[in-house]
C-alpha cells in the first residue's frame, strides 16, 4: 500500500504535539531529589508491552477504517494525533502505588482534552476548520 500524510496535516501533528508538550511542566509528577539510575530490563519490557498495544490498536484502527470506507489519510492523522497526547500519561506513571496518588495538572488535563477536540473535529469537518482558521 502506498501511503503518504498530506504537509498539512503534518503541520497540525507538530502544532497538537508541540502544545502537548509545553503543558508538561505544569504536571503534578513527583521527582527525586537525587538522579534516579535506569532500570533498563523494566524500561525494555514496558517499552515492548506498550508498543505491542499500539501496533495491536493499529491493526484494529486501520481494519475499521477499511470496513467502513473513511478516509485512510483522515483516520491515520487522528490516529497520531489521538494517541501522542495521551503517551504523556503513561509516561508519567510511577513504578510504585496508585495511578490517582499522583493526578496530573489540570492545564496538562485541559490541553489534551483540548487538542482531541479540535483534531477529532478537524476530521469531521475539515471544511470548516480550514476557513475558521482563515479568519
Amino acid at each position: 500500500m502506498d501511503f503518504f500524510i498530506r504537509p498539512n496535516l503534518m503541520v497540525f501533528i507538530a502544532i497538537f504535539s508541540n502544545i502537548a508538550i509545553l503543558t508538561v511542566p505544569f504536571n503534578n509528577a513527583p521527582h527525586s531529589p537525587r538522579p534516579l539510575r535506569w532500570n533498563l530490563k523494566k524500561l525494555v519490557i514496558v517499552s515492548s508491552i506498550l508498543g505491542i498495544m499500539l501496533a495491536g490498536c493499529t491493526f484494529i484502527f486501520h481494519f475499521a477504517t477499511f470496513s467502513l470506507h473513511m478516509n485512510t489519510q483522515s483516520s491515520v492523522f487522528l490516529e497520531i494525533a489521538l494517541s501522542q497526547n495521551w503517551f504523556i500519561f503513561s509516561s508519567r506513571q510511577q513504578s510504585s502505588g496508585p495511578w490517582y496518588k499522583t493526578r496530573p495538572g489540570w492545564i496538562l488535563i485541559l490541553a489534551a482534552l483540548c487538542i482531541d477536540f479540535v483534531a477529532t473535529f478537524f476530521v469531521k469537518y475539515p471544511l470548516k476548520l480550514f476557513f475558521f482558521l482563515m479568519l
